[in-house]
């Protein structure tokens, strides 16, 4: 029921609308044109399939705002760009995180990720992670209010990364992903027949770090990733298919060395989702605001 109640809240606050704090609207015409706007502007909103793959799994980069590409190299860098690894420090890292979701609404809600890498030699290095989402144990219903039965649904990517030096400064990295969504554990939705999501994606990274050595030692990076850029996904043979995440991140840090015990860094990163911005339709279905959205991969990427 806490989920039920969680869903109806928050389309409630995705449609709601501030027109009556508008100040000095007291004209009808002008009060209609402001909430058509607005209902144009909350059609366009984009969505995609699993958004899973944009969670931050670690404290650090989720406290830090999902800043990542640039960061210090660690186990979790498979997410945030698998280019850092040559850089990092240590031999090899295993990192384990156990993330409890909306604890105060359902207790069985809860996010797993589990990550590591291992460094072939100076220049190299390979990594992997698995995430699992669970949406803890959900009660379904038909049309006519029937129950239908308790499943658990969930969802998980498994992927493998190599990194390589191509000088002193500068790494690449490639990584190859694989997503399985299974959300309506096979009920008929509006009499089409559904089934698990699956998918492959790619990503790809690109990490420079720059020493500075003086009294107080200065570290720079700049990082690039270009993330789940693979097939759409759908959860039915009759229903459109979404696209996947995929996602630019462009970012840097500067590190300053304080002392021994001591460092304080700088970053920022830009994000852009990678996929079409949904366009407005007239009442035949024709577009006449923005651009068409059933389009290829590639044609999303740069649409």
């Amino acid at each position: 029921m806490k989920k039920l109640c969680l869903i109806v809240l928050m389309a409630g606050l995705l449609f709601s609308d501030t027109l009556f704090a508008q100040a000095g609207l007291d004209n009808f015409h002008d009060n209609i044109l402001l909430l058509q706007g607005k209902v144009e502007d909350e059609a366009r909103l984009i969505s995609t399939g699993v958004p899973l793959l944009l969670i931050a799994p670690d404290s650090r980069s989720g406290a830090m705002g999902d800043i990542g590409v640039a960061s210090t190299p660690d186990a979790y860098s498979n997410h945030w760009n698998a280019a850092k690894l040559p850089f990092a420090e240590k031999q090899f890292s295993v990192a384990l995180t156990y993330s409890p979701w909306l604890r105060e609404i359902a207790s069985d809600i809860n996010l797993t990720y589990l990550a590591g890498y291992y460094k072939l030699n100076e220049l190299s290095a390979i990594g992997a992670s698995l995430t699992y989402f669970s949406l803890g144990s959900i009660d379904f219903f038909n049309t006519e209010g029937l129950s239908t039965g308790t499943y658990n649904p969930n969802e998980f990517s498994f992927d493998v990364s190599y990194s390589l030096k191509l000088s002193d400064n500068f790494a690449a990295s490639v990584t190859g992903r694989y997503i399985r969504s299974d959300l309506t554990q096979g009920q008929v939705v509006n009499n089409n027949s559904t089934h698990a999501a699956s998918a492959v994606s790619a990503d790809i990274g690109l990490y420079y770090q720059k020493d500075v050595l003086s009294d107080k030692p200065v570290q720079y990076a700049l990082g690039l990733q270009i993330s789940n850029l693979g097939n759409k996904i759908s959860y039915s043979d009759n229903l459109e298919s979404s696209f996947l995440p995929a996602n630019l991140r462009l970012g840097g840090r500067y590190t300053y060395t304080m002392d021994q015990f001591n460092k304080v860094s700088f970053m920022m990163d830009l994000n852009k989702l990678l996929v079409p911005t949904p366009p407005v339709r007239d009442t035949a279905n024709e577009v006449y605001k923005g651009y068409e959205d059933n389009v290829g991969v590639l044609t999303g990427v740069f649409q």
